[in-house]
């Protein structure tokens, strides 16, 4: 058996996307799905990382040591700032998904492309971006952009339409931009939609 992981996970949607990710780049690793919802929503209510919120994210590391991963993994943009706190509580490493994804946008181009569907994955995922641009000594325009309507169609369940609204955000958004960056796990499966030529 290979290396365990633990992913801090704060939506359902999560799971099958990185499950598949560790079946195709690490089989043999050991996955310990850690799943908390209320940090998404606790987040969202109050429109910023609380400090209870940071508590929790803690003892979710300090569990996930205790379990023997070797590793940490948090699959939640929103959370990033506070899994950054939560990391420096533990003596194992702790990867947040959006950091190398922020890395490579930037490496890409200047103009970038921001989408999510979550409101509280904005600033952050923002931030993450704007910092690695300042590691490599670039200065980078992000475009925000919030796609409501297919937030609102996945509340719905109608995953079609959540689809179909998510590449129609990333088809106005390529006219202007250098790069176009998803900015949650949960969007994902709209990778598999873009024309090739993109």
């Amino acid at each position: 058996m290979g290396a365990k992981v633990a992913v801090l996970h704060t939506v359902q949607s999560t799971l099958k996307p990185i499950s598949e990710v560790f079946g195709k780049v690490a089989p043999d690793a050991q996955v310990v799905n850690l799943l908390d919802d209320s940090l998404l929503r606790d987040t969202a209510a109050a429109g910023r990382i609380t400090p209870q919120v940071i508590q929790r994210i803690c003892c979710y590391y300090a569990c996930a040591q205790q379990l023997g991963a070797q590793a940490v993994l948090n699959a939640c943009s929103s959370v990033r700032e506070a899994s950054e706190l939560a990391a420096t509580t533990v003596a194992i490493p702790v990867v947040n998904i959006d950091t190398a994804m922020a890395r490579h946008a930037v490496s890409l181009g200047t103009r970038i492309s921001l989408i999510a569907t979550a409101p509280t994955t904005i600033e952050p995922s923002t931030r993450i971006i704007h910092r690695c641009a300042a590691d490599q000594g670039k200065e980078v325009i992000v475009e925000p952009r919030l796609c409501v309507d297919a937030s609102h169609l996945s509340a719905q369940g109608d995953y079609e339409g959540y689809m179909r609204a998510l590449l129609e955000e990333i088809r106005d958004s390529l006219d202007s931009a250098d790069v176009v960056v998803l900015a949650q796990v949960s969007m994902a499966a709209a990778l598999e939609r873009v024309p090739v030529e993109h």
